[in-house]
């Protein structure tokens, strides 16, 4: 079952990296091209092309200057273009802004022994900050958090600090943290399975419009039984009323601790002040 799970996660990573980066035959045309903040995925992307494969010093330029002038696009492009401890940088430099092919990026290179250590030397730069916006109610920050001790990007690896950052970051409507909060009680990863509670936090995350929702939270629904549809439906539809998410969620945990003990994750969830 969990070779299955493993391979099922593998598929939808790869189909949602390729939906995210543009293909080289659909390039917009880069004439007249300039650095800006605002710079499109498919042009970061089309320079990243000319800069890589093509050896274009112009387009890296561009890019490179793009990615200063904090264009998250770019800076994902730029990770791409770079190795060891730049590369990671870049990579984190577009998670803090929200950007989601950052957060990819991040959460793919961390299952990599060579990554390690660029992770944990750069990570310490970010970390302090982000903490801090953090506990100040900063949602970004926390999901951020929250996706470090998940992954074990830089941090030793802690589902109860991950869970606690993303349940701050939920409750304020932060989508990519009720996705992966979803993912985490839907695969038993650091918690009780609950197979119920990851539907509706997905179903809770297409509301807000995560685009990896969308398929993710169709594809669960072949995997459970009708009344786990059921149960995860209505949960969904009382975590959407404004500031109700956690508090729903809590008393359907209460009710329904697990929906498969048989292969359930256990985790201290850490009371973050």
């Amino acid at each position: 079952m969990k070779f299955l799970q493993r391979i099922t996660r593998a598929v939808l990573a790869c189909v949602l990296v390729s939906a995210l980066w543009a293909c080289a035959d659909t390039q917009p045309d880069l004439t007249g091209v300039e650095a800006r903040a605002d710079m499109p995925r498919d042009e970061a992307v089309a320079l990243s092309i000319k800069a890589g494969e093509q050896g274009d010093k112009a387009a890296l330029k561009v890019l490179m200057a793009a990615a200063q002038k904090g264009s998250p696009h770019a800076q994902v492009q730029m990770g791409n273009l770079s190795t060891g401890n730049q590369r990671t940088r870049w990579y984190l430099k577009a998670m803090e802004q929200g950007d989601l092919g950052g957060e990819i990026a991040v959460g793919a290179e961390c299952r990599y022994d060579w990554a390690v250590a660029s992770y944990r030397q750069v990570v310490q730069e970010f970390l302090p900050a982000w903490r801090k916006a953090a506990e100040q109610g900063n949602a970004l920050a926390q999901k951020n958090l929250g996706v470090l001790y998940g992954k074990g990007c830089g941090v030793a690896r802690d589902y109860g600090q991950a869970i606690g950052w993303y349940r701050k970051a939920a409750e304020q409507g932060n989508d990519r943290a009720q996705a992966n909060l979803a993912k985490l009680y839907y695969f038993g990863e650091g918690v009780s399975r609950n197979k119920a509670v990851g539907y509706a936090l997905f179903n809770l995350a297409c509301w807000n419009y995560d685009p990896t929702s969308i398929g993710t939270y169709r594809w669960t629904e072949s995997e459970m039984t009708p009344q786990e549809i059921k149960d995860g439906q209505a949960l969904a539809d009382k975590m959407r009323v404004p500031g109700n998410v956690l508090k729903a969620l809590d008393e359907y945990l209460a009710a329904h601790p697990s929906s498969d003990q048989s292969d359930a994750g256990q985790c201290q969830i850490q009371s973050i002040q």
